[in-house]
């Protein structure tokens, strides 16, 4: 595109350039007389040496200007001037959505209401009769009271399919956002346009766009490839989000969302409106103040009309009494008894149990019986230790005591002949064989030495003579 500051289209004088693309360039411009600006949106000079464009381009340019909805850029005029076919536009000073984009991705609220505007507008064009072809960031602009507008409807249907992707330039109709039957420059309807608003919300979800890179591969990957997955670039999308986007893009037109507002529905289902997530957490829950009236010994006032930077007046609340700040948004109830305090008979030590009664089962721990040891008293302690003692040697006395009866009285079967002399007068006390220990065993041997000899042993030992 040349350059055409200073210079004069019909009326319009232009003063800068806006932004454009591979087959149109859109700049800013003034009328002489008339307060204010405009956008001019200009088609490269090749065109107008077609007669054949010249009359669809008209035909396209009284289509679009008689598009009037809140959220469609309107087409004010057209025309043809120095062999340029320029459309014209109210003039937005806000800029369009790609300008504000930042690689990152938006609040889900924000994102649902971006698409819900551009679906309404979607919506009724297609009710119209009137394709976009060319849904993408940079044809979304903001107005001064905070809406999105789509623009620059059918301009990428008044240039042709080689034009819109240019090799080695930027692409006019935005491969990058193009439906795989736009790609293939198959007929087109409006589940075209819901796939490239599927693809905006892949972008604006996750902050980058599903294909990337030269535009001709983009055109491959839109016809083949398998859509990436949303939450593996944004983890935080949940599944059922990550379902209608890639519903919206799928390759088979049969498997899309039919129409735009089909989409935004889905979307809006699942994401609250209006309300950014921290937004969200300080808001009050519709249910607290059922709750706290609940609870509370007085009734609850009424709300205030208008949020005050200071946490609006509650009923009553249980963490009153222990000086706790009551959140705007309490969580459900745990309990509906306050906790006991450390006096009650649940805290209270049990008495031990006495001692006679049975101990149970659980075995003794190394140590527990030196800890109960150590609480009796010292002299108490030693008047047992010196008992303990006494009986000790008592009864190692009488234990020595009753060693040494025994000892002299052990019967000694020895089988002896009969006796006779002396022996047989000194012996005839005791029964043959029997003699004790001591007196009586020195007595039989002198006995035995005076008869001569005589076996002190029975048969089968060692004789003795």
């Amino acid at each position: 595109m040349e350059n055409l500051i200073g210079r004069q289209l019909g009326p319009y004088l232009v003063l800068a350039r806006l932004g454009g693309d591979g087959a149109t360039a859109t700049f800013k411009a003034g009328r002489h007389g008339v307060a204010g600006h405009v956008a001019l949106k200009v088609l490269p000079r090749p065109y107008w040496a077609d007669p054949a464009f010249a009359a669809r381009f008209e035909q396209e340019a009284r289509a679009i200007a008689g598009l009037k909805h809140p959220r469609i850029l309107s087409v004010d005029d057209f025309g043809t001037a120095e062999g340029h076919h320029y459309l014209v536009t109210r003039f937005i000073p806000g800029g369009n959505l790609a300008g504000s984009l930042s690689g990152e991705p938006l609040a889900l609220p924000h994102v649902t209401r971006i698409i819900s505007q551009i679906a309404e507008a979607l919506d009724y064009a297609h009710a119209h009769g009137v394709l976009h072809r060319d849904v993408k960031a940079a044809n979304i602009l903001l107005d001064e009271h905070g809406n999105y507008l789509l623009a620059d409807f059918g301009i990428s249907g008044l240039t042709s399919v080689q034009t819109q992707f240019v090799p080695g330039g930027a692409p006019a109709g935005a491969p990058y956002y193009a439906s795989p039957e736009q790609c293939l420059g198959q007929t087109l309807d409006a589940r075209s346009d819901v796939y490239s608003l599927g693809v905006l919300l892949y972008e604006l979800t996750t902050g980058r766009l599903p294909y990337a890179g030269a535009p001709m591969d983009v055109v491959v990957d839109q016809v083949y490839d398998p859509v990436p997955s949303p939450r593996a670039a944004n983890p935080a999308l949940s599944e059922e989000i990550e379902g209608v986007i890639l519903k919206a893009l799928a390759k088979d037109p049969q498997n899309r969302y039919q129409t735009a507002g089909a989409l935004a529905g889905a979307l809006a289902a699942l994401v609250p409106a209006g309300v950014a997530p921290s937004q969200q957490a300080a808001r009050p829950a519709p249910a607290a103040p059922a709750h706290t009236a609940a609870h509370a010994s007085t009734p609850a006032p009424a709300p205030a009309a208008v949020p005050k930077p200071a946490p609006p007046p509650l009923p009553p609340h249980p963490a009153a009494a222990r000086d706790e700040p009551v959140r705007a948004a309490p969580p459900p109830p745990r309990v509906t008894a306050a906790p006991a305090p450390p006096s009650t008979p649940q805290r209270t030590a049990r008495p031990l149990p006495a001692r006679s009664t049975p101990v149970h089962s659980t075995p003794v721990r190394p140590g527990q019986a030196s800890r109960a040891a150590s609480k009796i008293p010292p002299e108490k302690a030693l008047g047992i230790t010196l008992v303990l003692m006494i009986a000790g040697m008592i009864c190692l006395i009488v234990l020595c005591a009753a060693i040494g009866a025994a000892g002299r009285s052990i019967p000694l079967d020895v089988p002896t002949p009969a006796l006779t002399g002396a022996a047989a007068v000194d012996g005839a006390a005791n029964t043959p064989g029997q003699y004790t220990v001591g007196a009586g065993l020195a007595s039989f041997t002198a006995l035995g030495e005076e008869a001569g000899g005589i076996d002190l042993w029975p048969a089968g030992g060692t004789p003795r003579r």
